[in-house]
């Protein structure tokens, strides 16, 4: 229960301060990924999770996924404004991360076989599909995937009935 709370708090933290100070937040973003090689080389586990252990690299991996790879290069894109084909690239690779954050739950489908798992691996595989297609469509159009307008980094690469499905799938998990 508290958790939920309390990452609840961090994310209106962290909208605070992608509008108010992108540079700090992709500092502080960068230091909280941080503590895996620091796990990593002290040895000392995060959440009960053992350095090396899969679900440890696992879970590096999604901080890697989450944290980092699509959050950096869009508060990059808010600090330097770069031209539209560079937006429209780091659109490319958003995506791409957006993709291996669906994927990436598939690795653990060997865990917990079951009809639940089974469902997820699925859906997964239906919003993974579902995504390549939709942006290489409007790849193909022309369509810009991304774009900084004032403060705001906005995406254009996901339709709405694809942001409901991933928030139904999104909430199978809990």
């Amino acid at each position: 229960f508290w958790t939920y709370w309390i990452h609840t708090v961090c994310q209106v933290i962290t909208a605070i301060m992608a509008l108010k100070s992108p540079k700090a937040l992709l500092i502080l973003l960068v230091a909280a990924v941080l503590c895996w090689p620091l796990s990593w080389m002290l040895n000392e586990p995060i959440w009960h999770m053992n350095p090396g252990e899969s679900t440890w690299w696992l879970m590096a991996i999604k901080s890697a996924i989450v944290n980092i790879a699509p959050t950096a290069p869009m508060l990059l894109c808010l600090i330097f404004r770069p031209s539209p084909k560079v937006s429209h690239r780091v659109g490319i690779w958003g995506y791409f991360i957006l993709w291996s954050n669906v994927f990436w739950t598939l690795f653990f489908l060997p865990m917990a076989f079951n009809a639940v798992s089974v469902t997820n691996a699925v859906c997964a595989i239906s919003l993974d599909i579902s995504l390549i297609i939709h942006l290489v469509a409007l790849c193909k159009k022309g369509v810009g995937l991304c774009e900084v307008r004032g403060k705001f980094f906005y995406g254009y690469g996901t339709s709405l009935s694809w942001l409901v499905c991933y928030t139904v799938w999104n909430g199978l998990f809990v």
